[in-house]
């Protein structure tokens, strides 16, 4: 059966009515005496919910050890490579920073492991390509290599040939190659567990890492389309640069697999694949 508005409006001062406070009624009560209300200070002094979360970003994720990027976990190892591709004689014969130098001989890389790859539209090959051996990491970058490369996964064993390096801001790239060979596939792909170290781009530039932490700043611009956001890992500290279309904000868990990069003498993440990192 439906109210009538008249009886709706009835009901509803009676309900009001009905809410008073003991002083409207007349009625002494014993709001001065009971000093219950006033002695029980449990919710003043419970300072549990503000002071003590139980859990920081340096706990990790629930998922550690199950995440890696764009790797598949199965294929992921934390045994260093044994094998000796050539990736120490391009290393040494890298330019000084800002510069480029064109190899008139060119230089074998034979039997190295793709650790991670930079974006790539659907259908196509990466251009940004990390490879490791027993002596070190090297990347590839530009156009230059994409007319030369037409696959490129993790996993994979490559040949090719060295004929321009480019030092970028410190960053050592590859720029020209030719007689691009894939060897093999499914090989175990390497992965550096850094989070316990302080990251040294001598030591550690190019490889593969693992990271968790916190974005302990907001996001100051850096060029281009990209932010720079102050990454704390377990260790240390980095700069991350990725596009401003990324929404990271300061106090956001992130967890990394990623290339080590370096600008201008710093450790600097430059993020090219959003499958990189995850938030937790």
């Amino acid at each position: 059966m439906r109210l009538s508005s008249f009886t709706t409006v009835l009901i509803l001062a009676g309900i009001i009515g009905c809410d008073r406070t003991p002083t409207d009624t007349g009625i002494v009560t014993d709001t001065d005496t009971d000093t219950d209300t006033d002695t029980d200070t449990d919710t003043d002094t419970d300072t549990d919910t503000d002071t003590d979360p139980g859990w920081t970003c340096a706990d990790g994720p629930d998922t550690l050890g199950e995440w890696y990027g764009v790797l598949e976990p199965s294929t992921v190892t934390s045994t260093p490579y044994t094998t000796d591709a050539g990736i120490a004689a391009v290393l040494a014969a890298s330019p000084a920073d800002g510069e480029t130098v064109t190899l008139d001989t060119p230089l074998t890389v034979d039997g190295a492991i793709i650790v991670n790859v930079g974006y790539a539209p659907e259908g196509e090959a990466a251009s940004d390509i990390w490879m490791a051996d027993a002596n070190g990491a090297i990347r590839t970058w530009g156009m230059g290599i994409d007319a030369v490369v037409d696959a490129a996964d993790p996993g994979m064993e490559v040949s090719f040939n060295v004929t321009e390096i480019k030092n970028y801001s410190g960053e050592v790239e590859i720029t020209a190659i030719t007689d691009w060979t894939v060897k093999s596939e499914n090989n175990p792909v390497y992965v550096w567990e850094l989070n316990d170290t302080v990251l040294d781009y001598a030591a550690h530039g190019r490889q593969n890492s693992h990271l968790w932490g916190e974005i302990v700043s907001d996001a100051e611009s850096c060029g281009g389309t990209s932010n720079c956001f102050t990454y704390s890992y377990g260790a240390g500290s980095a700069k991350l640069r990725v596009s401003d279309t990324v929404e990271f904000k300061k106090g956001d868990c992130v967890e990394m697999v990623a290339p080590v990069g370096t600008f201008a003498g710093s450790i600097q993440y430059n993020i090219t694949n959003w499958d990189w990192f995850q938030w937790y």
